[in-house]
This record gives C-alpha cells, structure tokens and sequence, in this order.
C-alpha cells in the first residue's frame, strides 16, 4: 500500500520497481462497468505471473450501502478482499494499491497478511528537489 497527497509519486514509484525488475505492470480498472465479485477474481487470476497489478485509488471505490456491506458497482469489498487473498490468488505477482486517503479504507483491507507493507509517501522536500 502507498498512501500519501496526490502528486507524490506513488504510481510512479510502482512503474520503477516494475522496471527495475523487469515486471509486467497490469493496471486493474476499478470503475468498469460491468465488474463483479467473478469476473474481479478472474481478472487477477488471468494476469501474468512475474507482473505487479496496481490498483489505484483504491479509498475512492467502496462506499457504504443499506445493510453495512460495501459495495463499488457490483463489486463487494467481501469479494474484492477474497479474491486479494483467498484460495485462489496468484502465486508470483505483487499487488500494489495507492490511495490519497488511508484513514477511509476499511481496516479488514488494511490488516496483515492483506496488505503486507504500507509506505507513506511525502511531498519532496526542498533538498529533495535541488
């Protein structure tokens, strides 16, 4: 998880370790349409092993709905987070997520064994940028 202001380099940062390591980067789109529990498990069951699957912004696509389940169009967050980690994940990829907003996700993405690392990002100070 890279989290921080907007512009501080987290999807860039991603694109150079997929470099660096000579990785496939797949960008996983949230906001289709047509996205569910199934076809989201299948997306990342039929990327490429050795690649990085990025999900960007990832604060910005569950929201609350009537009785307490989460939801991003059809995609609930129970569906989402068993297809991160359940029996089926891939063997031989990284998941990265960004997100400006830490404190809006919900804890159960955030525990370990989910999310394994998170990395604040700051904006670059003046020596940084000298």
């Amino acid at each position: 998880m890279l989290y921080g202001p907007p512009g501080t380099g987290k999807t860039s940062f991603t694109q150079a370790i997929a470099g660096a390591k000579n990785l496939n980067l797949c960008y996983v789109n949230l906001s289709k349409k047509d996205l569910n529990d199934d076809s989201f498990n299948r997306m990342l069951q039929d990327a490429p092993t050795k690649s990085i699957l990025l999900l960007e912004d990832i604060d910005a696509f569950f929201e609350q709905r009537e009785g307490g389940e989460l939801y991003s169009g059809n995609l609930s967050l129970s569906g989402f987070i068993n297809a991160l980690d359940g029996v089926r994940s891939q063997e031989g990829q990284i998941l990265f997520m960004t997100t400006n907003h830490r404190e809006k996700l919900n804890p159960a993405l955030l525990r370990p064994g989910r999310t394994d690392y998170e990395v604040k990002l700051n904006n670059a100070s003046r020596s940084q940028m000298v």
